[in-house]
C-alpha cells in the first residue's frame, strides 16, 4: 500500500519557521572566512562568470524550507514525530 505524505505537518510551526531568513542576520558571514581547500582555477574569469550567473538564479532551496524541516527535525527529537532516513 502507498500512502501520500501530507503537505500539512502534523504540528504547528513556530513564527521562526514561517519567517525566513530574515531571523537570522549574518547568514553569509561565512564568505568573510579564510579559505584553505580551495581548488586552483585554471581560467579566473570563466569562473567568476560562472559565479555571476549562478547568483542570479533562484536557490535550489529556499530559506524558509530550511526553516520548516528544522522544525520538524526537532518535533522528531522531541518525540512527536519520526524520522526516516534512507541512502549512504
Amino acid at each position: 500500500m502507498v500512502t501520500e505524505l501530507s503537505a500539512k505537518p502534523a504540528f504547528s510551526l513556530s513564527s521562526t519557521a514561517q519567517s525566513g531568513a530574515a531571523n537570522y542576520p549574518g547568514l553569509d558571514d561565512w564568505r568573510d572566512l579564510p579559505v584553505s581547500q580551495q581548488p586552483s582555477w585554471q581560467d579566473k574569469d570563466v569562473f567568476a562568470a560562472s559565479v555571476g550567473e549562478l547568483s542570479v538564479l533562484p536557490p535550489l532551496v529556499f530559506a524558509g524550507e530550511v526553516d520548516v524541516l528544522r522544525e520538524r527535525l526537532a518535533a522528531a527529537a522531541e518525540g512527536k514525530a519520526f524520522l526516516l532516513q534512507g541512502g549512504d
